[in-house]
């Protein structure tokens, strides 16, 4: 009787590690089979293959697996984890003043002027003087109303040119010295952008697909250089640096160079931002705004015609509406793209070695324009014209400060506590107080660039001498508290 129950003891043990083998063999096929029709990554998982991608089953023992992969478990299935939201940007500080510029529009700055288009219930041209921060002159229409309104605005040593788009079709000639308009020369269709080189004014003729050339010296125009079809997202705005003329081409979603000396196009460089806002830049890189094209901000190098770097839009925080170069940096007018509540857009801080956006500042209104001059930053917002001092907005987020730093200060042997090293560059004594930074005080950005040239050089030179303390926590750039 024992070897019967022994032989069906075995028996059933057999039977049982059969169906055992059975049901893991069925379960690895099922596993198996998962893992081929997997959309998603297939990894091991618990020592078998696992298939990660949503709405896959999933077990809570292995989150930080699932969450490598941008996962997490929820209720046993795979649901893809929320990226985190990036911080908000700071809000846009160090506004030192706010001048009412009616409506939107462009604005240009010089070291003792600032001209702001004004398009409200009818279009006026505004002169802003730096050191009153205020509307001094309002010069009238170059052309009724009805017929037009302003749109570019270029600075020359002896005038300021503004055309003045739609059917009016001409470009205006201002005297700054009587905020009167003494010229009005007639160009192509719907006339946008304007540029400056020594003997030549530049006119983008938006719908022409070409480029008027006018003679200074006799109001004329004496040139007409084809750089595009004719029609609608023509020629946009034209911008003179490294020798050539570069206008932004949205219909051909390109940038043309002109060559002054033959009146010719010489090159069409496609850009990822599609061109359709500003074109700035030096004689090192041309930076064009790509504004409701592509928003981005496409960097070329004048050398080889090609574009290097693009900053997308996603960094910027919307489209690129503006540049200005100054201060060592590129700085961009942002409009937003978002909806619902937040801000107008931003003003970013964009490296030009880097190409990336090292700053970010929200704004309470929407951005249009931005200009760099009498050591300030101008930003066109609708309805206003914000003036900004860079010291105090971008220098660091946090306020400066006069501590000195540990290893500044020691007991002399009189008993008396030692004066904290003062650097051979401190502003002390210069006027950097605030109503002279407000006032625009034309030497104010040369005296600040002599500065950090100075720093600069005193810093190399203590690296290079051990054991001497740093001059960067007694000297700072100019703040415009000081006195």
């Amino acid at each position: 009787m024992s070897r019967s129950l022994t032989a069906g003891t075995v028996a059933g043990a057999l039977a049982l590690v059969a169906v055992t083998g059975a049901l893991e063999a069925n379960g690895s096929a099922s596993i198996a089979q998962r893992a081929r029709n997997c959309k998603g990554n297939v990894v091991k998982i618990g020592g078998r293959p696992a298939c990660i991608a949503a709405g896959q089953p999933c077990k809570a023992r292995y989150e930080r697996t699932y969450e490598h992969f941008g996962f997490r478990c929820h209720s046993g299935r795979l649901v893809r984890k929320r990226p985190a939201r990036p911080p908000s940007p700071p809000p846009l500080s160090g506004v030192v003043a706010t001048i009412p510029a009616p409506g939107d529009g462009t604005l240009e700055a010089s070291e003792g002027a600032v001209w702001v288009v004004s398009m409200f219930d009818d279009t006026k041209f505004l002169r802003i003087d730096p050191r009153t921060n205020a509307v001094a002159a309002t010069v009238l229409g170059a052309a009724p109303p009805s017929r037009g309104g302003y749109y570019g605005i270029e600075i020359s040593s002896s005038a300021v040119w503004l055309s003045t788009s739609w059917e009016a079709n001409i470009v205006s000639r201002v005297d700054p010295s009587t905020n009167a308009i003494v010229a009005r020369i007639g160009v192509g269709t719907d006339p946008e952008g304007i540029a400056v080189t020594a003997d030549a004014v530049w006119v983008a003729n938006h719908h022409d697909g070409t480029v008027s050339r006018i003679d200074p010296a006799t109001n004329q125009t004496v040139a007409t250089v084809n750089v595009g079809p004719a029609g609608d997202s023509g020629p946009h705005d034209i911008f003179a640096a490294a020798g050539a003329l570069w206008v932004d081409v949205p219909n051909l979603a390109s940038v043309v160079r002109i060559d002054p000396a033959t009146n010719k196009a010489v090159a069409t460089i496609a850009v990822a931002g599609g061109g359709c806002r500003v074109v700035s830049g030096t004689d090192e890189g041309i930076w064009v705004a790509g504004g409701s094209c592509g928003g981005g901000l496409d960097h070329i190098d004048p050398h080889t015609n090609a574009v290097v770097a693009t900053v997308p839009s996603s960094e910027l925080g919307g489209e690129a509406a503006g540049i200005a170069i100054g201060f060592g940096s590129v700085w961009v007018a942002v409009r937003s793209t978002a909806r619902g509540p937040g801000p107008g857009g931003f003003l970013a801080r964009v490296d030009p070695a880097s190409t990336k956006v090292v700053a970010r500042y929200a704004t309470e209104g929407v951005p249009e324009a931005v200009a760099v001059s009498s050591g300030s930053i101008w930003l066109r917002e609708l309805d206003r014209v914000l003036r900004i001092i860079p010291e105090t907005s971008y220098s660091s987020n946090a306020p400066a400060t006069r501590t000195a730093a540990k290893g500044d200060s020691a007991d002399q042997p009189n008993g008396r506590q030692r004066r904290r090293r003062r650097s051979a560059c401190s502003p002390r004594g210069r006027n950097w107080s605030r109503a002279g930074l407000v006032a625009g005080r034309d030497a104010a950005g040369v005296r600040r660039q002599r500065l950090e040239d100075c720093l600069r050089d005193e810093r190399r030179r203590h690296r290079a001498a051990p054991g001497r303390s740093p001059v960067t926590s007694s000297v700072r750039p100019p703040h415009p508290d000081d006195e």
